[in-house]
C-alpha cells in the first residue's frame, strides 16, 4: 500500500493533466479572439464619424421643417457646425444637441447644405437635383433630392 502511493505520487508530477491543458487552451483562444477583435475593428470610427453626420444632418433637417427659416450644415474638411440663415452662415453657427462645441470636429470632404421648409436640401443657389455625396474616408453619406432623405 506504501508502494502504492508512491508510485501515485510519483506518476502525477510527470505532467499536466488534461484538464489543465483543455484550460489554457480555452484561455489562450478567449485571449486571441479579444486581440482579434481589436485589430479588426479599424472602421468602427469612421461608422460612428458618419452616423453622428447624419444625425446633424437630420436634426438641420428637421428644424428648417419646424421654422420659417432654412436650417444647414457646412464643412470645411476638418469640422462641420450648424448654421439657421443661408445668408450668413458663419455669422450663425448654432450648437448641436449633446456638443460643447459650435464646431464638430471630423475629417471629411468640405460640403455645404441647408433643407428647406419642406426639408429639400438645397446646396449654396439652389435646390439640389441628384443625390448629394458627403464623403468620410470609407464612409458615404448621400442626401436624396427632392425628399432629403438621408438613409
Amino acid at each position: 500500500m506504501k508502494e502504492n502511493r508512491l508510485l501515485l505520487k510519483h506518476r502525477s508530477s510527470k505532467g499536466f493533466t488534461l484538464l489543465e491543458v483543455v484550460v489554457v487552451l480555452i484561455l489562450l483562444g478567449i485571449l486571441a479572439a479579444v486581440a482579434i477583435a481589436r485589430v479588426g475593428n479599424h472602421g468602427a470610427d469612421e461608422r460612428a464619424a458618419a452616423d453622428k453626420l447624419k444625425v446633424h444632418l437630420r436634426y438641420a433637417q428637421g428644424m428648417a421643417m419646424n421654422s420659417d427659416i432654412s436650417w444647414g450644415v457646412s464643412g470645411d474638411g476638418t469640422s462641420y457646425f450648424l448654421f439657421d440663415d443661408v445668408n450668413d452662415p458663419e455669422g450663425n453657427k448654432r450648437f448641436f444637441p449633446g456638443e460643447d462645441a459650435v464646431d464638430v470636429d471630423n475629417s471629411h470632404a468640405s460640403f455645404y447644405v441647408h433643407f428647406d421648409s419642406w426639408g429639400r436640401p438645397n446646396d449654396i443657389s439652389s435646390a439640389i437635383t441628384t443625390p448629394m455625396s458627403i464623403s468620410l474616408n470609407t464612409q458615404t453619406i448621400t442626401i436624396t433630392p427632392e425628399t432629403g432623405f438621408i438613409p
